[in-house]
């Protein structure tokens, strides 16, 4: 499924689709895993009309000290803007898809739906080796502090997180992003399909 013929389903599909709930769409992973460049690929491709891409960084990421003084840990920062980002996100009904990626765990992401009354959503997780993810850490980002043993820890239990929720896992350790952008928008079809046959 390329991103064009993406694009052709949910025109051809817009009345069942708008009847129904928008389907929410999180991409998650740990840094230097390329989340960002094909959340900003999807967003240049896919047709504004039906989808909207947003990007959870976006509302301001405090310093771990300052995230520690007011939510008491890194941890519940990351749970409470999750929240508060799918509980702004549930209040569109102007689009058929939205994605939101960034860099948080799937979990609180299901909570919030659950919260929230979302009811389709589909969770992807990008994922690359040690290896590259340090490459682009270190000689692609200039971000050698994240390349660290906490990443790489985040990194395992981002993996394990997802496959318990049943969510999908995209290696992206090689660079194929037209690869990348077909894999998730196959996902994002077969859960469209489904919710158009409701």
């Amino acid at each position: 499924m390329t991103v064009k013929q993406i694009n052709l389903f949910l025109q051809s599909h817009f009345t069942s689709l708008s009847n129904q709930d928008p389907l929410f769409v999180f991409i998650t992973g740990a840094s230097g895993v390329g989340k960002s460049h094909l959340a900003q690929a999807l967003e240049e491709k896919l047709d504004p009309k039906f989808v909207s891409v947003e990007y959870f960084d976006r509302i301001g990421v405090p310093g771990f000290e300052d995230m520690i003084k007011e939510y008491g840990s890194c941890e519940k920062w990351q749970e409470v803007m999750t929240h508060k980002w799918v509980q702004r996100l549930s209040s569109r009904q102007d689009k058929n898809v939205v994605i939101l990626e960034g860099q948080f765990n799937p979990q609180f992401a299901i909570n919030a739906c659950k919260e929230f009354g979302v009811s389709h959503y589909i969770l992807i997780l990008l994922h690359a080796d040690k290896k590259t993810r340090d490459r682009r850490l270190i000689d692609q980002r200039a971000q050698p502090e994240l390349a660290n043993e906490t990443m790489d820890h985040w990194t395992d239990f981002l993996r394990r997180k997802t496959q318990e929720l049943g969510g999908t896992i995209i290696d992206t350790s090689e660079s194929d992003v037209p690869s990348y952008l077909d894999k998730i928008t196959d996902v994002i079809k077969e859960k469209l399909q489904k919710i158009s046959l409701r």
